[in-house]
């Protein structure tokens, strides 16, 4: 293996143009497809791929849907104001999302069908809903005098307001069965003794300074990257109507949006963090080697290295997740030491050939060692942790036949 290298060494030290253009041709066609990766920013993927044989657990929580509910709250003191505001918010983000469709469906009013499903569902489960007690009252409601005011009532309910809006209910329950139901249900339709109440079909807090409505996106909230979208466009539009609705404060809160401003955060402290570390790096490496050159032979082969590695994973899975990618911002500090070890090691020696007859087994024999300690990543039940031992392994990989096929010419 050492003479191939060193064979490689001399071949390119005699045909600088070929050697120039094949590395600038490889870095071309790796960095294209890694370009072409898709980055996933999910958050399940730090889960075990499957509890059972047939992973139901993962997926069962991927597709809890209570948990991807966002609130959209309006704030203000005039409750006709709100509805209002509510009514336009709503119909213009969904002409926003009409592009992107990353709504799944928006719950802030009640429809006007929506009691007779209510009365059907109830009429299917009654027994449920009322207490053994209400039994007593259902005998008085079979009494030949009853039926009679019934009846009556019936009748004068008919030819008003209610018979107009649900005849279904009277022809459903001509005994008056509803007001022992009622009656039963009262202290939950009492708003004051709930933690909500609604005005004209929208949904307010008790005192109604408060409307609400509820988002359902079609993204699980796990999947921060799909929900960049939705929240960049609530936050465009809110920062319009805080200038056309002054009085009115909007505001959104819940699980998906709490994933997605958390991975923002996270996203921003990698970056800063990696980004200092490099710089206070380099800086520490000028001052020791007091040579411009050495910036750019350092940074050459981790950069083809990150280059291979995304090349490989696109090529064996078509997407990477990026949380994944930050971690892997750890393999590039290794990379980073063996293209030092080389460089500090040609120092001493001064001459390529030498450096390469030293250096390319303990190199090759740590690269290997350090390839299958990542390897064993992708036994691990975890779509993270696999997808990080791929790269790292190709990463590393990468980097070191870019180190020793042509060091430092």
């Amino acid at each position: 293996m050492t003479q191939l290298f060193i064979r490689l060494s001399e071949y390119f030290r005699s045909h600088r143009a070929i050697c120039w253009l094949s590395m600038a041709a490889l870095f071309v066609f790796f960095g294209y497809f890694a370009m072409q990766i898709h980055l996933e920013e999910d958050i399940n993927k730090l889960m075990p791929s499957s509890k059972n044989e047939d992973g139901t657990t993962k997926l069962a929580f991927a597709n809890l849907k209570i948990k991807d509910k966002t609130f959209l709250l309006f704030e203000g003191k005039d409750p006709e104001r709100l509805m209002e505001t509510c009514d336009s918010f709503i119909d213009s983000l969904l002409l926003r999302d009409s592009v992107s469709q990353t709504i799944g469906d928006v719950f802030y009013r009640l429809p006007d069908d929506l009691m007779m499903d209510g009365v059907d569902y109830m009429s299917g489960h009654f027994p449920a809903y009322i207490d053994t007690s209400a039994y007593a009252r259902f005998d008085t409601l079979l009494t030949r005098e009853h039926m009679l005011r019934q009846m009556q009532q019936n009748r004068e309910d008919l030819a008003g307001e209610f018979g107009e809006m649900f005849p279904e209910l009277i022809q459903m329950d001509p005994i008056g069965m509803r007001t022992v139901l009622v009656e039963q249900l009262m202290p939950l339709l009492d708003a004051g003794s709930g933690s909500y109440k609604t005005i004209e079909g929208h949904f307010f807090v008790p005192d109604s300074t408060v409307c609400i409505a509820f988002i359902t996106p079609r993204f699980s909230s796990t999947n921060t990257g799909q929900g960049s979208t939705l929240f960049q466009m609530l936050n465009t539009q809110m920062e319009q109507y805080a200038q056309s609705h002054p009085d009115v404060r909007i505001s959104y809160h819940g699980t998906p949006a709490s994933g997605y401003y958390n991975s923002t955060q996270i996203k921003h402290d990698l970056t800063t963090t990696i980004t200092g570390a490099l710089i206070l790096v380099l800086v520490f490496l000028f001052v020791c080697f007091r040579n411009w050159n050495t910036i750019p032979l350092l940074l050459l082969p981790v950069a083809f290295g990150t280059l291979f590695g995304l090349a490989m994973m696109y090529w064996l899975k078509g997407q990477f997740s990026l949380l994944a990618l930050g971690i892997g911002g750890v393999v590039l500090g290794v990379a980073l030491s063996y293209v030092l070890h080389v460089l500090t090691h040609f120092k001493y020696v001064g001459d390529t050939t030498q450096l390469l007859h030293d250096q390319v087994k303990p190199v090759w024999l740590g690269c290997l060692t350090t390839i299958g300690s990542f390897a064993g990543l992708i036994f691990i039940q975890t779509d993270l942790l696999q997808d990080f031992g791929l790269f790292a392994a190709f990463a590393i990989l990468g980097t070191t036949l870019r180190l020793t096929r042509k060091p430092l010419h």
